[in-house]
């Protein structure tokens, strides 16, 4: 610290502590969307979910994750039930003998 040279205090800056930014985007998105399909931002109408995935291809087409089975799984199902078919199979002869 020199002699001739005084600090400056340090500026004051407050901020909001409790401001959720994303939750902020996300509101200032949704308005913007009830904008765009006319409706107006503080209506008792809701968006519906799905309302926009319904208007492209690419995510029509994949599906969502909980309604589509995968291969594999329906290949395991089918291979568990053969495998069940043919135990109860060999069971009902041997039994028999």
């Amino acid at each position: 610290m020199s002699i001739f040279h005084s600090r400056r205090p340090r500026r004051f800056d407050i901020g909001n502590i409790y401001v959720n930014e994303r939750k902020d985007r996300l509101r200032a998105i949704e308005q913007k969307a009830r904008r765009e399909l006319g409706m107006t931002v503080n209506s008792e109408q809701t968006l519906r979910r799905g309302m926009f995935m319904d208007n492209s291809r690419h995510i029509r087409r994949k599906g969502t994750g909980r309604n589509r089975r995968s291969p594999f799984f329906v290949a395991n199902i089918f291979l568990l039930l053969l495998i069940l078919l043919i135990l109860f199979v060999t069971c009902r002869i041997f039994l028999r003998l």
